[in-house]
């Protein structure tokens, strides 16, 4: 990165990505708090209570077409009627599922949702399809989540991106 920058790039390091694969147990001992639903129809009640509050509006157009999709399942999980935590399955060209997306409203994160939505999606996984499931978790807490519910680290993969930028004096 060091002879990048002094060559005139700026270049941005990032944190390694995890990629998992679903191959052990589920550990998890979720309970039964939420009222977990597969949608069928899209439910505004995801917006508003969960992708437009945590600042991801972008995401509602990509999860309603997600519901209408042959390739997507999202599943949501309710607290007494409230729209917690989300997450997509995506069940690709060559015989292997990604469990993306995973989503819990930011005012109710800690409390365990997430792990008891992922739970529930393991093990529906596994009663369904045969097909390999794997994720890459985008933050400490949902690797930890998704270790516990049997994805084993496979591998991860180091990521950065470099730019050119004139240096002062020179021509173009």
């Amino acid at each position: 990165a060091n002879e990048f920058r002094k060559s005139g790039y700026d270049v941005k390091l990032y944190p390694p990505t995890q990629f998992m694969l679903l191959s052990e147990a589920n550990q998890i001992n979720a309970g039964s708090a939420l009222t977990i639903r597969e949608l069928e129809a899209w439910d505004p009640r995801i917006a508003t209570d969960i992708l437009i509050p945590d600042g991801n509006e972008k995401e509602v157009e990509q999860t309603k077409r997600n519901i209408y999709g042959d390739r997507y399942r999202v599943l949501v999980g309710y607290l007494q009627e409230q729209a917690v935590s989300m997450a997509t399955i995506f069940y690709g060209d060559y015989g292997i599922a990604r469990l993306d997306s995973t989503e819990t409203a930011e005012e109710l994160r800690g409390r365990g949702y997430a792990s008891e939505l992922v739970s529930a999606i393991v093990d529906m996984h596994r009663r369904e399809s045969d097909m390999p499931l794997y994720l890459w978790p985008q933050n400490v807490t949902a690797g930890k989540i998704y270790r516990q519910a049997g994805f084993k680290l496979l591998f991860q993969e180091e990521r950065a991106t470099a730019s050119y930028h004139r240096m002062s004096g020179e021509e173009m």
